[in-house]
């Protein structure tokens, strides 16, 4: 699976050569997560937020923020798209989270290893992972 030119098992430095240096780093769910700046969004507020395995490979990988270009979407789907066009391509969720974040809503299509969030109708972030 990827989000635009990134895929999930790229190596790091793969994916260095197109995000250049993480922007900075957080930990969540005990995990190091590297967040980089969007190549191209003109909004400043998109970003990408990857884990590593051990071995250096992708195993997490986010797109946040407002619209970013075209070329980061994931099976046609980017940021600032509406639910409905989400709808469209993917159908319902088959899981609908409205309390983890307010304001936001996490569409889950489980058994699948994707998820979207949602906020004001928009699509806000992609995420997909390895199980």
């Amino acid at each position: 699976m990827r989000i635009g030119p990134l895929e999930m098992e790229m190596p790091r430095s793969d994916a260095e050569m197109i995000l250049g240096n993480p922007a900075s780093t957080i930990m969540g769910n005990g995990r190091e997560n590297f967040i980089y700046d969007v190549p191209g969004d003109r909004s400043g507020s998109a970003y990408v937020a990857l884990t590593f395995k051990n071995d250096g490979h992708v195993d997490t990988l986010q797109l946040t923020g407002d619209v970013v270009p075209q070329v980061w979407s994931f099976s046609g789907i980017t940021t600032g798209d509406s639910q409905e066009a989400l709808t469209s391509r993917f159908g319902q969720p088959l899981q609908i989270d409205n309390n983890t974040h307010p304001g936001f809503t996490i569409w889950g299509y489980e058994p699948w290893t994707f998820s979207f969030e949602l906020k004001d109708g928009r699509v806000w972030s992609i995420a997909i992972w390895e199980q």
